[in-house]
Order: structure tokens, then sequence, then C-alpha cells
């Protein structure tokens, strides 16, 4: 039985624009939804290989605080936009406030570029879109290895859409990962994303989703979790999600 989401993603998922995020945000209503305790782990302009990093530094944590198994412990990480990476610097000043965990790491995209030079520098000469791609694949594998092998639930969103195709430097990476784990597939179908939310529902000047956005978009988590899903493969060995008898099931370049 699942008693705690871990979410972990960007400044979609950590709610900036809405008015109160710690009770409003999709993690926070797909824990009301599916009647289980929750631990967001998002943070503004957070890149991909941040939301790596910082779920493995503090799962364990998270679990054993609450005196949990693995198998009681289902984490979502939402996946960000590929343009974005981050550099440690014990000395430079970091101009965010974080958890420990993120102590002197420092994030860099498209919006530092032209006032922040090591930003400048990793665009001018290091970034490549079919490099991070296959970047972000060898990580996405490492990551689902080292959840599966503890034996936490886990499954994939995509917080925009993902800018495929996947170039073959990438396919065999992506081979591996559990498509059945990410909702709309892999690559993800196309309206599958959080930033695909209905166009009539209202966002921040930003563009950020309010607070009928993340409660949209945890309904459709919960359904998707909750369905009756085929039989895993024996080598991923099978899981089956339940929750609470109490749950309550849903109806069915910006800074972030």
């Amino acid at each position: 039985m699942i008693r705690l989401i871990v979410a972990n993603g960007d400044s979609y998922t950590q709610g900036v624009g809405l008015e109160d995020p710690s009770h409003r945000t999709w993690p926070v209503v797909l824990g009301d939804l599916l009647g289980t305790d929750h631990v967001n782990l998002a943070r503004f302009a957070s890149s991909n290989r941040r939301t790596v990093r910082s779920t493995v530094h503090r799962l364990d944590a998270l679990r054993t605080e609450r005196g949990l198994a693995p198998s009681e412990v289902l984490v979502i990480t939402a996946w960000t936009e590929l343009r974005r990476h981050e550099y440690y610097s014990a000395t430079e000043r970091v101009d965010h406030r974080d958890h420990a965990s993120d102590r002197g790491w420092h994030r860099m995209g498209m919006w530092r570029r032209g006032m922040h030079q090591p930003t400048d520098a990793y665009f001018d000469h290091l970034w490549s879109k079919e490099g991070a791609i296959a970047d972000f694949f060898l990580d996405w594998v490492l990551f689902d290895h080292y959840l599966r092998e503890r034996g936490y639930h886990r499954r994939y969103v995509f917080t925009f859409p993902f800018d495929g195709p996947i170039p073959p430097i990438a396919t065999e990476f992506a081979r591996q990962l559990p498509t059945d784990d990410v909702l709309g597939g892999l690559p993800p179908r196309a309206g599958t994303a959080f930033d695909e939310i209905p166009a009539e529902l209202p966002r921040a000047d930003d563009g950020h989703p309010l607070a009928e956005g993340h409660a949209w978009f945890a309904r459709r988590l919960a359904d998707w979790i909750t369905a009756a899903t085929p039989p895993t493969p024996p080598d991923r060995q099978a899981e089956y999600l339940s929750f609470p008898a109490t749950a309550a099931r849903g109806a069915g370049d910006h800074v972030q």
C-alpha cells in the first residue's frame, strides 16, 4: 500500500504563481485524492539533473523518518525542458534559498543568458540538443534503476511537451525505460504534459498554471495511477499500486 508520494520537478510542480502552494499544488491535491501523505521537493528553475540529484539525496531520509518501507513510497518525477543544467561551486554566491542538499549548486537556463558568465559559456561551447537528449535519457535510465533496485514505486510525467524526436544516440537508453510508468507513454503523446492543460483554465501572468490547472492535472494523475494496468514484465519485479480504502477517485522559454 502506498503511504507516501514524493514529487519533484521545477516551479510548475513547486506551485509558483499560486496564492497558497502548500495546499494547492498538484502533489497536494493528488495526495488528497489518493488518501496518502506527500512531500514536494520541486524547486524554481530546476533542471532534470537537479531533480534526480535531490531526489536521490533526500528520498531514503524522507522514508525512514516516517518509518516506511520503499514499497510504501511512490516517487513521481516531473521532467522539465532540456535547456537547463547545474554546476557546483562552494565559493560562488547562490541567489536562491533551498534545502541543504541544494547548497552550492547553481542553476543554468536560457533566462540567464547574457547576464551570467557560466551560463553563457555552457550554451556557447558545450550544449547541443542531441547531446542534451542523450544525457537526459541516460540519467533517466540510471535513476529508474536506482529506484527499482531499492523497491520504490515510480511514475514519470512531463511538465512540457517533449521536444523530440529521440535521436539514435539516445534510442538504446530510451528502450530500457518502463513506458507504462510514463504518462502518455514514450515518447509521450500530445496533450499529456502538465503545460498542456485545457486552454480555458487560468494561468498566472508568467504562464504558470493556477489552482484549477493543478487540480485538473492531479485528477488526471489519480485516474492514471489507480487504473488497472497489465502485469509488468518479470525483470521489472511486478508492481501493483494500492492506496488506503478511503482514497477518493478524481474525475476523469519560461522560468520554472
